[in-house]
């Protein structure tokens, strides 16, 4: 196993719930939920673990919690 490390910008309030990558590399998140008491970073973590087709617990938030630009580390089997 080994981790990957990834870069997000997170929209909430969305219409949708998605992921895009960008030309940067940077993982464009859309999740229609509130940050209100973690549930868009709830919602973060799962959209994440569905792409790399791992578990919620393999997902940390590393930096970001309360911002829209978060760091997210990924352990990927």
């Amino acid at each position: 196993m080994k981790y990957v490390t990834v870069s997000a910008k997170v929209k909430t309030h969305a219409k949708t719930r998605g992921l895009e990558v960008d030309e940067r590399g940077i993982y464009q998140i859309k999740t229609p939920l509130a940050p209100d008491r973690g549930k868009a970073n709830g919602d973060v973590i799962g959209i994440i673990a569905e792409h790399f087709k791992t578990s919620r617990g393999c997902v940390t938030i590393v930096s970001g919690q309360t911002s829209n630009r978060k760091l997210i580390k990924v352990l990927v089997p």
